[in-house]
């Protein structure tokens, strides 16, 4: 897994309960945790934040029901660009993944999930394969 790559975001999974996660979102160009309540809003933010930073660049533009957290970011300082940080080191209370978005094509994802507590990658062909991979995952802890 490239470390460098923009495509990285480290998610730490502070409770699970009857098949959700809510926890943290971590990038390196984000001054702080994206919080997030359910898998619904985690993807949400990931699919927003790559359309911020355009990267992976995607194939297809999605419509979506829900405004944009772009501007509560901002006016906290968390714009892409804020700052370089190493996105390793955190840990979720129950499970940390770090996922590795390398093309968003089809209108949806694929790249690798690389399940840090237990050192095992995947690769994933879609935004659903990754979180059923991580649900997988939570469901034997």
């Amino acid at each position: 897994m490239v470390h460098s790559s923009p495509g990285i975001v480290c998610i730490c999974i502070d409770s699970y309960r009857y098949g959700n996660s809510a926890g943290r979102l971590y990038h390196g160009n984000s001054a702080a945790a994206i919080p997030f309540q359910s898998v619904v809003e985690l993807v949400a933010d990931m699919e927003e934040l790559f359309d911020e930073i355009n990267f992976p660049e995607a194939s297809t533009r999605a419509r979506a029901f829900r405004g944009s957290k772009k501007q509560q970011r901002q006016r906290r300082g968390d714009t892409p660009m804020a700052r370089e940080r190493n996105i390793l080191n955190q840990k979720g209370e129950l499970a940390t993944f770090v996922v590795h978005v390398q093309y968003r094509q089809n209108a949806t994802w694929q790249g690798e999930v690389l399940w840090a507590d237990k050192n095992e990658k995947v690769s994933f062909r879609s935004a659903l394969e990754l979180l059923k991979l991580m649900d997988g995952a939570m469901g034997g802890t």
